[in-house]
């Protein structure tokens, strides 16, 4: 590996610029409360690749209040936005370079005139930072391939930006906190723990990622990124999807990596799941802390949080998976940083 590749230097930089944005918590807060959540007819989220992920965990927590909220890819918003944006609606778009082509086309054919717009963005010189009512800029400096750094404060942006909802920003604060401790920590030995992965990975003819709930989220995150950096054909996918017709390709031939946060039913379910495929002849991974089968690496998740710990695991990772394809993890083929093209 080479620990001076860009896509390497932007995930050793994550701490410091997490640690960054986290000096404008109280400034998230209060642009939350802003926002009005509760009088809102609607609330839409919507984004592209992993800045589309970075929005589930806010989307799921308002479904479970009974707010009316939606979320979906800005490609189906493209075809579905006349009839969804209603006035009064709050359309919170995530786009790390603020020019990605789906949002640049939500922007472009759909009537803005009745909604109002929270951006998310690295650029706040993009064409989403000037559409936008609402402003959130990601700072998290330049990012060379890969998302990295972006990601990561998406994710703190969404759980410290919607935290009024829940009346959880303190502990949202010290939680995220924490989390800069932990990965800083874990960055400081990264070689190890990509040595530990490239051990502890199967050698296997297919690959599935698999998690319910919010760590669903991050196992079709890291099914993206890790075709992305480490140009391997893994799948990302629900826990419960995979039970539903693609579980036929367990067997010997199949390694099934779990994303797990410990919560009910969640971790029954998947641990019933992978005592399935191990009977099968599968080999079965796990990231999180309360599982079986191989357990790879992960920063303390100890108050944590955990989708944060979920990147840094699927990151080492694809390192790890990059050496055995030969390629020089995060660098780009046939992509390119920000996606123009429909």
């Amino acid at each position: 590996m080479s620990v001076s590749s860009p896509y390497r230097l932007n995930v050793n930089e994550q701490a410091e610029k997490l640690a960054q944005f986290m000096v404008r918590a109280d400034e998230m807060h209060a642009l939350g409360r802003d926002l009005g959540i509760s009088n809102r007819s609607r609330i839409v989220f919507a984004g592209m690749g992993s800045s589309h992920f970075g929005s589930y965990e806010i989307w799921e927590s308002f479904s479970r209040l009974g707010l009316p909220a939606w979320w979906m890819p800005a490609s189906e918003l493209i075809d579905v936005g006349a009839g969804l944006l209603t006035p009064g609606t709050l359309l919170c778009l995530t786009s790390q370079s603020g020019e990605s082509a789906e949002v640049t086309q939500v922007l472009k054919q759909c009537d803005l005139s009745k909604i109002e717009i929270l951006g998310i963005t690295n650029d706040p010189n993009s064409n989403l930072a000037k559409h936008s009512n609402y402003l959130v800029d990601l700072k998290a400096g330049p990012e060379a391939t890969v998302s990295t750094k972006t990601y990561l404060n998406t994710l703190a942006a969404m759980r410290l930006v919607f935290s009024e909802v829940t009346n959880s920003y303190e502990s949202v604060r010290t939680s995220l906190l924490r989390t800069v401790d932990a990965i800083e920590t874990y960055v400081s030995d990264l070689d190890s723990h990509i040595e530990s992965a490239e051990e502890l990975f199967p050698y296997k003819k297919n690959y599935v990622c698999v998690g319910r709930g919010v760590a669903g989220a991050s196992s079709q995150t890291a099914g993206l990124i890790l075709k992305e950096a480490a140009k391997m054909s893994i799948e990302g996918t629900t826990a419960a999807s995979f039970r539903h017709g693609p579980i036929e390709i367990a067997g010997p031939d199949l390694s099934i990596t779990f994303f797990d946060h410990g919560t009910e039913p969640h971790n029954a379910l998947n641990v019933k799941l992978a005592s399935d495929v191990i009977a099968s002849g599968s080999s079965v991974t796990w990231i999180g802390d309360k599982g079986i089968g191989t357990k790879l690496p992960s920063p303390d998740r100890n108050g944590s949080d955990q989708r944060i710990c979920d990147t840094l695991s699927f990151q080492t990772l694809s390192f790890a998976l990059a050496a055995r394809t030969g390629v020089q993890a995060g660098s780009f083929a046939y992509a390119s940083k920000v996606t123009d093209t429909l």
